[in-house]
């Protein structure tokens, strides 16, 4: 866990992956913190399910160079049910996760601290807990942008346990937006 000189918290972690996904076979992964905020919210991930979020931003990593290679299909969440969006996520981690032996084989530098825990991703897994206020914010701005796209949306209430007509009266500032940030 890196903190830029502006405050935004970064996750980087450094994956061995075959290199049909990188030449060189290691794929840096930075990822800002909110970015479990931004899985929670169009994918409609439970923001509790830290094991989930950190999968998602591992490996969606990792999809990325298959996607652009049109090897598997792009996900927009905006123009399918969050269930649906979740669901072919889930389901592409599943695949490059077998693709790849099982899941992500941690290993570590001869320079790190051998206390430290085994699990290399643990202290993201114990960090990556989106608030549910901004979540459910991006829950209703992706559900506006799937009616929009002609998605039929029912849910009938957001993370923060505020229903459609809830949200839409907190979200009314002078300006017409909530802020996203703190």
């Amino acid at each position: 866990m890196k903190t830029m000189e502006s405050g935004v918290v970064w996750w980087e972690v450094r994956c061995e992956v075959p290199t049909d996904i990188s030449p060189s076979g290691i794929l840096p992964c930075m990822s800002p913190h909110k970015t479990f905020e931004n899985y929670a919210g169009q994918f409609g991930i439970d923001p509790d399910d830290s094991d989930t979020l950190v999968d998602s931003v591992i490996y969606d990593h990792m999809l990325a160079p298959l996607r652009a290679k049109r090897e598997i299909p792009m996900i927009f969440p905006g123009r399918v049910g969050e269930d649906e969006a979740r669901e072919m996520l889930l389901t592409q981690i599943s695949d490059i996760k077998r693709v790849s032996g099982g899941g992500m084989v941690q290993r570590s530098s001869q320079l790190r601290i051998a206390s430290m825990q085994e699990d290399l991703l643990d202290g993201m897994r114990t960090n990556a807990k989106p608030d549910r206020e901004r979540v459910a914010v991006l829950q209703f701005n992706a559900d506006e942008v799937r009616k929009s796209n002609g998605v039929n949306v029912t849910r009938s209430l957001f993370v923060n346990g505020k229903n459609f007509n809830a949200m839409k009266e907190s979200r009314a500032t002078p300006t017409g937006r909530i802020p996203l940030g703190k």
